[in-house]
């Protein structure tokens, strides 16, 4: 489903957080458990085969794998793989991107 923006103020207070709290739950339990865990273990293995990795802490090892997410933002992603892998792994069809309007294949 997708919600028209014009909606979004007649949203209660209840509502909303019925609709983006367990929303944000689920992408940051997924985040936590499938991307960020990988990914500093990636960026320390990368690092020590590099010799890209210093004499600190494990933690400020991990620490410093984050941060640079930071430098990424919407111009980093790649909107026709984004579609292919909506298509590929969700079947998810995206007919229009502006406004967004997407089928379910």
């Amino acid at each position: 489903m997708i919600r028209k923006s014009k909606d979004l103020n007649k949203l209660t207070e209840e509502e909303f957080n019925n609709i983006v709290e367990p929303f944000d739950n689920k992408i940051s339990d997924y985040i936590k458990n499938e991307i960020i865990n990988e990914y500093v273990a990636y960026y320390i293995t990368t690092a020590f085969e590099m010799d890209a990795l210093w004499d600190e802490s494990f933690r400020l090892s991990c620490n410093d794998a984050i941060e640079t997410l930071a430098q990424f933002d919407g111009e980093s992603c790649d909107l026709d793989k984004i579609k292919s892998i909506l298509r590929n792994k969700y079947s998810i069809n995206v007919i229009q991107d502006k406004p967004i309007i997407i089928e379910k294949t």
